[in-house]
């Protein structure tokens, strides 16, 4: 994407949904199997996954859908200024402190910081307002990430310099027809890459350990006797693979987006809430969904597209889930071309064309690269 000022692209204030991306530098394999090196980084890709978990525990940052390439990986993120506004300081201080530690134990983990240490934090006014933002910004959650991933790649390989091409990009996904196009485009990635043949293939997206936590909870409903339905979207255990992420949909969930609201009470976190799993998996003491349709029906389009945009498939949409794309303001028409095209149709923001004329508006902009596509692809 352009340079533009983040900006005018994230408003930090508002709790918003985006897209956001970044690739390696020279688009070379620096997280798996490089062809012209013969080497194999794949297991960058688990300390990625392990990154994204362990943030998403800190910050006030919902990670809804992800996927992790070779050469680039893409996320989908909520910031949640709403939430992290009903920290008490020592809340704010503490966290930062898991973040950013002045002391670690001997196997590199942060020490638990004492009294003394996290009032030193609270006692500056002016720097636990500044953390309070920063713990709610995207662009703070992706420095973290990619400064992190940056220095671990080099050290382990004694090199210097950069590890990625250029600054995150972004996409402000403007209303829910947006969010959830960019949600299958990204749980479809491996697919597309050929990489998998299915979603329940594609052990590196946010759909795959779906689906595998869906098949726990199954397990967990039928050896307790009950409904597999009530199981499905509320019984979310530690141990679960998507349990640091966002539900699909619940219905306490929290507003989409706009002005910060109140919302229900957190418990407040600490060292003890992190259950480490299998995968280093980790609590969140919040969850909110993110789309108005269920897992089981995400899980469907998401299915029934991918066996649509596999190489040598007819490009015809499915009539089973136009009425599910209708509901959300997406014209079925436009729907594989949409996945086919969504990195070259759209840019700085999604939703439709009224939306991304106020979004324009607000800017300074008069319009959007993207704007005619949009106006075709949603209702």
């Amino acid at each position: 994407m352009s340079g533009r000022p983040r900006n005018q692209v994230i408003r930090e204030d508002e709790v918003g949904v985006y897209h956001v991306w970044s690739r390696c530098v020279r688009r070379l394999f620096l997280c798996g199997w490089d062809p012209r090196t013969g080497r194999d980084y794949s297991h960058r890709k688990v300390w990625l996954h392990g990154r994204l978990q362990e943030l998403a525990q800190i910050f006030a940052v919902d990670a809804c859908v992800w996927a992790i390439l070779s050469n680039h990986y893409h996320l989908i993120v909520r910031n949640r200024p709403d939430l992290v506004a009903q920290w008490s300081d020592e809340e704010v201080a503490r966290r930062w402190w898991y973040l950013y530690p002045e002391r670690r134990n001997d196997d590199g983990l942060p020490a638990e910081p004492t009294a003394v240490e996290i009032r030193s934090i609270v006692q500056d006014s002016r720097r636990i307002a500044e953390l309070r933002k920063r713990l709610s910004s995207i662009s703070w959650f992706m420095k973290s990430v990619n400064e992190w991933l940056s220095k671990r790649a080099n050290a382990s390989e004694k090199q210097r310099g950069h590890f990625w091409q250029e600054r995150f990009g972004c996409r402000n996904l403007l209303d829910e027809g947006a969010i959830l196009v960019c949600s299958i485009y990204i749980d479809l990635n491996e697919i597309r890459a050929q990489l998998a043949a299915a979603p329940e293939g594609s052990r590196n997206t946010s759909a795959y350990h779906r689906l595998l936590a869906r098949l726990l909870r199954r397990e967990r409903a039928a050896a307790a006797g009950v409904a597999a339905f009530a199981f499905l979207e509320m019984d979310y255990q530690p141990s679960d693979p998507d349990y640091w992420m966002c539900p699909v949909h619940t219905d306490d969930r929290a507003p989409l987006l706009g002005v910060p609201g109140t919302v229900a009470s957190t418990l407040p976190w600490r060292p003890a809430d992190v259950a480490q799993q299998d995968g280093g998996a980790v609590a969140k003491t919040w969850r909110h969904g993110f789309l108005s349709v269920t897992l089981e029906q995400y899980l469907e389009i998401l299915d029934r597209t991918g066996r649509q945009v596999a190489e040598g498939k007819p490009g015809v949409i499915d009539p089973h889930i136009a009425p599910i794309l209708e509901r959300v303001g997406i014209r079925p028409s436009a729907w594989l071309g949409m996945l086919e095209e969504f990195e070259t149709w759209f840019h700085g923001a999604v939703g439709k064309a009224e939306r991304v004329l106020e979004h324009a508006a607000q800017t300074g902009r008069s319009w959007l690269h993207g704007l005619e596509h949009c106006r075709q692809s949603f209702s």
